[in-house]
């Protein structure tokens, strides 16, 4: 049997460690490692900015209100799914808790 010559890409763990800023914490003197995300996963600077977002401009129900904040909160969500729909040509995608199909 011929062995490939193709190589595995290397996974850059520094790089994703530094995406999460609470991994800049240390516990007992040592960098900090969190296992428990059956009970919370910690967030990337990406999504902490997003949620930030959300709370300062847009907080309000989507699909549920006639008034200003709804209809723009209903306005950026739409525009999202219909971008992330676009990336997933046969996919399912599964958002919190919602079933996007393309």
């Amino acid at each position: 049997m011929e062995q490939s010559t193709m190589t595995q890409p290397q996974l850059d763990l520094q790089g994703i460690r530094e995406q999460f800023p609470i991994l800049k914490e240390t516990a007992y003197g040592k960098p900090l490692v969190y296992f428990d995300n059956a009970a919370t996963s910690q967030k990337p600077q990406v999504v902490i900015d997003a949620i930030t977002d959300y709370y300062t401009h847009y907080n309000a129900n989507i699909h549920r209100g006639v008034h200003f904040l709804s209809q723009k909160a209903s306005a950026a969500f739409d525009l999202k799914c219909n971008s992330l729909s676009m990336l997933a040509v046969n996919v399912k995608l599964f958002l919190c808790g919602v079933l996007l199909k393309p």
